[in-house]
């Protein structure tokens, strides 16, 4: 698996990856609805790449598998989304992504990390 920043090319394939990482959610009655909820767009997405706050999980065939975004809020990074498709869950695929955020915070002596949840 390969974690690298996120590449125009690449954007095409994030809203399919989060389209489908949502599906996990259709099993869950009180969250089936975040199964047919808007993504990110290709126009959002070219936003967090250019600004260096996007990445990209690489299977070894080359699919992308998984992205996540950040952006600088304050003297925090702020994790804006973080996806896996529904068939590379439980892979480590997230945890992978999670730390490279890990990495780019404490390589720019961010302390703080901060993200949206809903309950």
């Amino acid at each position: 698996m390969l974690i690298r920043p996120t590449l125009e090319h690449d954007i095409q394939y994030l809203p399919d990856v989060e389209r489908s990482a949502a599906q996990a959610f259709a099993a869950w009655p009180a969250l089936a609805c975040l199964a047919q909820a808007d993504v990110m767009d290709c126009a959002a997405h070219r936003a967090f790449a250019a600004g260096g706050g996007s990445w990209v999980a690489e299977n070894p065939t080359g699919q992308i598998v998984g992205f996540a975004c950040v952006r600088r809020a304050g003297q925090a990074l702020h994790l804006h989304e973080i996806s896996v498709r529904q068939d590379a869950q439980g892979q480590g695929v997230g945890s992978r992504l999670l730390q490279q955020i890990i990495d780019v915070a404490r390589c720019a002596d961010v302390r703080e990390l901060t993200l949206t949840t809903f309950v």
